[in-house]
């Protein structure tokens, strides 16, 4: 393959986020390398297995945590945290960096005041545009997790493989990094641009204590995530999304709790969903209770849309306040079932287990 075609047509802020977890996972020497960074904000602890993947309550286009390093006991218990905030393109939205403060502030309070940090990765140029940066304990630029790989390539004897491997990670940081603006720019389509601006504003309104997560408004961006749910810190991810279909009739408000489907029995014969109005589906191994929505065309005019886009955000206000009310109750159902994030542990306490 010629090394020049590596990652030249798009890469996306997602790209960043599976490249955190997989190189945390794998890489005793990275985790090492970022956890050294943070020795004056946070202390991990001596025991318990590390878990790490996708934040439980965050995931755009499938956060506001993009990415969450997580200790935990024999009982499952977080013991500390690390949650990692991913940005390339995008700004913060308005009170995103605020909502941050307050879920470290409730992570800190829970396991301690060096029991949970909050790290901002990003290209070097954009720490510059992002007001609230200051709530991270630690800005870490792309350029910087670039320079470590290269060191790597260059001062470690290894096997040409994971050489090629480390190459072609460096390859895709640089192009987040917009090293190769030639051939790379985020998709963006105009029209669905300027539908989401609306729809934010409008979701403002109808639910200000949710926000509405970044998205490329890309060709397949037809999905609207939601942070700020107001939970107990140990509560498996629940993400809240709003599916607007691609040209259909009927669509969907979500919770959707991954790995979790085989609660879906459970769930149902708690008596917590009787007189919501809500549904339970199982899809692969993820769980969601939701409620019918009318299908909206993003690329369309908004205003035409406006009754179904408010018939959905009021279907997102209602099943939030549902997860809620019912968090200390859902817990008793999902428990032992969730792992946060769900994950295999491996035999070592200082071993990560992907999602």
């Amino acid at each position: 393959m010629n090394e020049e075609s590596l990652f030249q047509d798009r890469v996306r802020e997602r790209d960043l986020d599976n490249f955190l977890i997989e190189e945390l996972h794998s890489s005793d020497l990275f985790r090492g390398w970022l956890l050294a960074r943070l020795n004056q904000s946070f202390m991990p602890p001596q025991t318990g297995v590390v878990r790490l993947g996708k934040s439980p309550q965050r995931l755009q286009d499938n956060r506001q945590t993009d990415v969450r390093m997580g200790w935990f006991d024999q009982q499952e218990q977080l013991l500390a945290c690390i949650l990692i905030e991913s940005k390339v393109t995008a700004n913060f939205q308005q009170g995103q960096a605020q909502s941050y403060a307050s879920e470290l502030a409730q992570c800190r309070d829970v396991l301690g005041a060096q029991a949970a940090c909050a790290v901002l990765v990003a290209p070097a140029a954009k720490f510059s545009a992002l007001a609230g940066r200051e709530v991270f304990d630690d800005c870490v630029s792309i350029e910087e997790i670039i320079k470590f790989l290269q060191a790597r390539i260059e001062k470690e004897a290894m096997p040409p493989e994971l050489v090629n491997r480390l190459k072609a990670r460096v390859d895709l940081l640089e192009a987040l990094c917009g090293k190769r603006a030639g051939t790379w720019s985020p998709i963006t389509l105009p029209e669905k641009r300027a539908f989401s601006e609306l729809y934010a504003q409008l979701a403002a309104e109808i639910i200000p204590a949710l926000t509405v997560r970044a998205s490329s408004d890309g060709p397949k961006a037809i999905t609207k995530f939601f942070d700020g749910a107001k939970l107990p810190a140990n509560f498996p991810n629940a993400r809240i999304k709003h599916e607007f279909g691609s040209k259909v009739a009927t669509k969907y408000a979500n919770l959707q709790f991954d790995g979790l489907a085989e609660v879906n029995n459970a769930l149902d014969q708690s008596g917590l969903l009787e007189g919501s109005g809500f549904s339970l589906e199982v899809s692969g191994r993820a769980l969601f209770v939701r409620k019918s929505t009318p299908g909206i065309d993003p690329t369309a005019a908004f205003e035409p849309q406006r009754e179904k886009v408010l018939e959905g955000l009021r279907a997102i206000r209602d099943l939030t306040a549902w997860l809620e009310d019912n968090a200390e109750s859902l817990l008793k159902v999902l428990q032992p079932h969730s792992a946060l994030p769900r994950s295999t542990p491996i035999d070592s306490g200082g071993d990560l287990a992907a999602i």
